[in-house]
């Protein structure tokens, strides 16, 4: 790629970073228009694209660029992601799969991909490009995290799931997200214990980090099953904030 390009995306980039959109459009357009056969800057040009929420701009510019060159893994991905949105999901299953297995993916470029398979109700093929994620990334938390997720959906034995999401609280023990779905979980199997002996110790910094109404739900009763109402009052408290604030949303569950 010439100086020339490189300098006109990072122009691009600069733009987008410092919130003018419209500038970063305008400019796109025009490196669009003017390298419309170098699929090398029509992939970059494109990814950028998508990330500001361009998705048919980026759409386009990638179906060109991969009738010059091959696309990228983060190319892939980002097509994969279009066709998605577009409910055009057969589409993307080829190109999801080719994330999961390239060795130039990244391990959240890999994710991504799996949460995408998953979407779309391709469990098992999540579940294989986690598997294949984490044997590539032991120490990567998220990793397995999602694995549990899948293995729960395909209805793996309760102790499988359970040690790979165990294996991303030991890995990651701050996390809180991975502790209360584990505990929801755990609660909803009548193992009250169990799940309150990964919650105990929250205050009201952990139980702030817990955007999901449901969750904190689930966490009330954990606590309230054992008679636990400091940590009852704390999440009954956040509940409270949330719906004052309008601002509950829904996470990934185990």
């Amino acid at each position: 790629m010439s100086l020339l390009k490189e300098q006109s995306l990072q122009k691009i980039r600069s733009l987008v970073d410092s919130g003018d959109l419209t500038g970063a459009l305008e400019l796109a357009d025009n490196v669009a228009f003017w390298a419309d056969s170098d699929g090398e800057i029509l992939q970059k040009t494109a990814v950028i694209l998508h990330e500001i929420g361009e998705s048919d701009r980026a759409r386009s510019l990638l179906e060109t660029a991969q009738l010059m060159v091959p696309l990228s893994s983060k190319s892939e991905l980002t097509l994969a992601e279009t066709y998605v949105a577009d409910g055009e999901t057969d589409l993307a299953l080829t190109l999801l799969s080719n994330v999961g297995i390239r060795p130039d993916s990244t391990c959240g470029m890999r994710l991504r991909a799996a949460r995408l398979l998953d979407q779309t109700g391709h469990v098992r093929s999540a579940w294989c490009v986690a598997r294949r994620t984490v044997n590539e990334n032991l120490d990567e938390a998220q990793a397995w995290f999602d694995l549990s997720v899948y293995m729960r959906g395909l209805r793996f034995p309760f102790h499988q799931f359970e040690a790979a999401a165990r294996r991303a609280i030991n890995l990651a023990p701050d996390d809180v997200n991975f502790r209360v779905s584990l505990a929801s979980v755990l609660a909803r199997c009548g193992r009250d214990a169990d799940a309150h002996q990964l919650v105990r110790s929250f205050g009201p910094r952990e139980f702030q980090q817990v955007c999901c109404a449901t969750c904190l739900e689930n966490l009330k009763e954990v606590f309230e099953a054992v008679g636990d109402w400091r940590g009852s009052c704390l999440a009954s408290e956040q509940l409270l904030a949330h719906s004052l604030e309008g601002n509950a949303s829904d996470c990934e569950e185990i």
